[in-house]
Order: C-alpha cells, then sequence, then structure tokens
C-alpha cells in the first residue's frame, strides 16, 4: 500500500476515535470561525434580534442528549426564518455552548435541531448588542444587495493539517458545475475566492505538480459547508475549509 494513502488512513481513523471519545460531551465550532455574514446568513434556519425574557435549565433525560438551556426572547427583528413575537432557542452544554442573559439583547443565528428546536451555538456571528449592532447593519447590506446580485462567493481557507495549520498559497481550487467550471487561487493567508451563477458546484483542488508530489489537500473534517455538493444562491457567499496533508515519500526499493 502507497506510504501516503496508510498516513492519510491512520489520520481518518484518529478523527473517528476522537469523535467516538469526546463527540458526545462537547461540540466543536465549524471552521472559519466566523464565516462570512453572507455565508451564515443564507445557511442559519432563523436569523433575528431579540431580547431575552426568561430562561430554563433543561436536564439530560435521554442516553443520547445533552443537559442545557432554552431561551425564549421577545423579538425585534426577524432576518430570516419564522416571524413571530416570541422565539425559543436552545444551547446544549457543551464547549459551543452560548449563555444568554435575561434582560438582554441578542443578534442570533439559530440552526434546527431535530430534537431541540432553534439552537444557538458561541460561534458564528450571534452576539450581543451593542457589539453585534455592526454585524446587524452587514446582513441588513447583504438581504439588500441579494435583490439584485446575478451571482455568488465560494469563498474558502486551505491550511496545513493540524492545529494552529498555516495558509497554504498559490493552490488553484475549481468549483465545477454540471456545465462550467470556474477558479480561484489561494493569496498569502490560504483563502480563496470564486464568483459563480447561481447553481450546485463542487469544489475541489486542482491537480498541479506541487499539489500531486508534496500535499493532499482534501475538505476539513469541520468545513462550515461541504464543497462535494454545494448549492449557491444569487447574493450568498460560501465558506469552506480544506486542509493540506503533507504526502510522505514512498520508500526507494534498493
Amino acid at each position: 500500500m502507497d506510504q501516503s494513502l496508510k498516513v492519510i488512513q491512520s489520520l481518518a481513523l484518529g478523527v473517528v476515535l476522537v469523535c467516538a471519545t469526546i463527540g458526545a460531551a462537547s461540540a466543536f465550532c465549524l471552521q472559519p470561525d466566523p464565516p462570512r455574514v453572507c455565508s451564515e446568513l443564507f445557511t442559519a434556519d432563523s436569523v433575528f434580534v431579540g431580547t431575552v425574557v426568561s430562561s430554563k435549565y433543561i436536564p439530560n433525560e435521554t442516553p443520547d442528549g445533552y443537559d442545557g438551556w432554552t431561551y425564549r426572547l421577545k423579538v425585534a427583528k426577524v432576518y430570516r426564518g419564522p416571524r413571530k413575537k416570541i422565539i425559543s432557542v436552545f444551547t446544549e452544554n457543551a464547549s459551543a455552548k452560548m449563555p444568554l442573559t435575561v434582560g438582554d439583547k441578542y443578534l442570533l443565528f439559530a440552526a434546527y435541531h431535530a430534537s431541540y428546536g432553534l439552537e444557538i451555538y458561541g460561534c458564528g456571528n450571534s452576539g450581543e448588542f451593542p457589539h453585534a449592532r455592526a454585524t446587524a447593519i452587514e446582513v441588513e447590506r447583504v438581504l439588500r444587495n441579494a435583490k439584485f446580485a446575478s451571482t455568488g462567493n465560494i469563498g474558502g481557507l486551505v491550511q496545513t493539517y493540524g492545529a494552529g495549520g498555516d495558509p497554504l498559497p498559490a493552490v488553484k481550487m475549481i468549483a465545477q458545475s454540471d456545465v462550467h467550471q470556474y477558479s480561484g487561487i489561494t493569496g498569502k493567508d490560504g483563502w480563496f475566492h470564486i464568483q459563480v451563477p447561481p447553481g450546485r458546484y463542487r469544489v475541489t483542488a486542482e491537480p498541479s505538480k506541487a499539489i500531486d508530489e508534496d500535499w493532499l489537500v482534501s475538505p476539513g473534517d469541520l468545513s462550515f459547508e461541504r464543497p462535494n455538493d454545494l448549492e449557491i444562491k444569487a447574493g450568498q457567499c460560501a465558506d469552506l475549509e480544506f486542509t493540506a496533508s503533507q504526502r510522505v515519500p514512498n520508500p526507494r526499493i534498493p
């Protein structure tokens, strides 16, 4: 078996073991964190501004569940999702929890959870006012521009594998639809940006001598969106994370 393939399999097994060991006790922030507002806005099930009117602790009552807190908020403005006067959200008691304070005002990006309803995290662009005011202004700008937009933007970070990975520049990334192909190249910061018309795309690194011989670029385990089947709407951006694992040369045969 190719030595580089063995390394990849070992890394994948490590990820599985870690998730099996601590996945039930903590949550992880998707990467990049925070994503761009134009990315999280289009993927969230509810985005709104509200003031917390009540808080309730929810114990863990199922073997595979989590304890946490449910908050009820009096809604001041809805940007996305159901338009209600009161919206309830849940945050689990894990590393990515987002505790709220009764009486305080927040901008929240919430995702639907089958067991808990709308769930919030301490990741992304959610925040407390007045610090969240700039984000709210950006949300309004994105929604306003989306009405007239004819394209979307695929962006992503390519960095070396491991904690605190380094950005990898000069990697050509390809966004492929059923009929067209678009490309962008990572800069010194490891970021690439590809402007595309609305549609579904698969995003990969273009094969090259440097990539083939030195690096294996693949989607990160915690990528904010999945690049294998990515839907882009007009005015939307999508944020991806790719990791570059250094290939191990084949041992020389004497």
